[in-house]
């Protein structure tokens, strides 16, 4: 699929704008050169919820990515997926680019950056992808303009073949001062450690074992991304979770077990508390999303939250969820791995 052309950077080519660009919903498979190219939308160019498979057949150099968006476009693309490649599986030569929530499996690069084409205060961004089984680099870039300001490369998932020794993040930026940003990124040759929902079927969802990547990411500068690959809210927990899916807390006991008391799972100290700072821990070996609840005597649920457990002291402040008039009693519950614990809280005035 190719819309647009592909050298609007060349001045002599004179070649015509198009405007804005929407591709969304398209299954393409087994292309013998890029799957979806767009070129010169010079307003904007939202791509969203496509699949690609095999593409880049003939590997012919230039012309064997995925996604591959040319000179001129700013591009908006999240909420695909793209698999099996000669090339990358996102392609990006445009005036800027956002790139969010979207998964590329074994292909050359995630993520390919360069710049041919640069207005002012552009920016090249790419948020909460998940790249899985990436034989080349996995994000590559060679921006060489400083017009390019604010590229941010955060909360993502970048995992690299574990037979290969390329690297995860490379930049040759010309010794030009590029400004670029990483953070929060998870890097890794052992797919194991990710503990994806179904590897084997390409079903990358967290699971409650995903503790390296739930409530790791940092979304507070991330504006606009406030969904995921499955449009569920960016941020589920304590903070967004790191790659192109927020771990469903709804799966958690799906199985209808229900819960069996423990009576050693929880600590409260001190009880009673008199500063409304309500301090626990718990008691496993096992770095779990648990589920932490607070009612009433009378049954009333006053505070409800999934939490990653780090076998430390929490802490809890009260002041806004209770008013005190006299001393209280309130119930402390936590649910993790089917079992769980209820203990009584003294609150004193």
């Amino acid at each position: 699929m190719y819309i647009g052309n592909s050298h609007y950077h060349i001045e002599s080519k004179k070649e015509h704008e198009i405007g804005t660009v929407e591709v969304y919903k398209n299954n393409v498979e087994k292309t013998g050169a890029d799957g979806i190219q767009i070129g010169a939308a010079r307003e904007h160019a939202l791509v969203y919820d496509n699949i690609i498979r095999e593409f880049g057949l003939k590997k012919s150099h230039g012309h064997k990515s995925g996604f591959q968006i040319n000179s001129g476009t700013k591009a908006i693309i999240y909420n695909n997926k793209v698999f099996d490649g000669s090339g990358a599986g996102i392609f990006i030569s445009g005036d800027g680019c956002l790139v969010y929530n979207n998964i590329v499996k074994n292909a050359g690069n995630g993520l390919y950056l360069t710049s041919r084409y640069t207005s002012p205060d552009t920016s090249y961004k790419a948020y909460n992808n998940t790249f899985v089984d990436i034989f080349g680099w996995a994000i590559y870039s060679t921006l060489s303009s400083t017009k390019a300001i604010n590229n941010r490369i955060y909360n993502n998932i970048i995992h690299i073949d574990a037979t290969r020794s390329e690297k995860y993040i490379v930049t040759h930026h010309n010794s030009i001062n590029i400004d670029w940003s990483e953070k929060n990124n998870i890097k890794t040759n052992d797919i194991n450690t990710l503990n994806f929902k179904d590897y084997n079927n390409n079903n990358f969802q967290l699971t409650e074992k995903s503790t390296i990547a739930i409530d790791k990411g940092d979304c507070n500068t991330i504006s606009n991304v406030t969904f995921d690959a499955l449009n569920n809210p960016r941020i589920i927990g304590n903070s967004c979770d790191i790659g192109a899916y927020e771990f469903d807390r709804s799966t958690l006991n799906t199985e209808n077990i229900s819960p069996k008391k423990n009576n050693n799972l929880l600590t409260i100290y001190p009880n009673p508390i008199k500063d409304k700072q309500l301090q626990y821990s718990i008691h496993s070996n096992f770095n779990s999303i648990y589920l932490i609840e607070i009612y009433t005597a009378t049954g009333q649920l006053l505070y409800k939250k999934y939490k990653t457990h780090n076998k430390e002291k929490n802490t809890i402040n009260l002041k806004n969820i209770v008013t005190l008039t006299s001393d209280t009693i309130l119930f402390l519950k936590v649910t993790m791995n089917n079992i769980y614990q209820s203990k009584k809280i003294i609150l004193s005035k």
